[in-house]
């Protein structure tokens, strides 16, 4: 819900609203994984493997477009 305060959300919807669903699915998936309780290593990686799909999926989809840079945005 924050992210639709962003004026890159009204700007790019294509990127955004794929994305934050994405971010949900692994939010509801992180709480499973709570759920489950299991033993202290697998949580951890299965964070970072659920942690790391979102910006993935992000990196990704902002790589397929061949989008012009946003002059607003600074780029470093």
């Amino acid at each position: 819900m924050l992210a639709t305060s962003l004026r890159l959300w009204r700007r790019d919807p294509g990127l955004y609203r794929p994305l934050a669903r994405t971010c949900l699915a692994m939010a509801l998936g992180s709480l499973a994984l709570g759920a489950l309780r299991p033993a202290l290593l697998i949580p951890g990686l299965a964070l970072v493997a659920l942690l790391g799909i979102p910006w993935l999926f992000a990196v990704m989809r902002r790589l397929s477009t061949e989008a012009e840079p946003d002059p607003e945005i600074n780029h470093l």
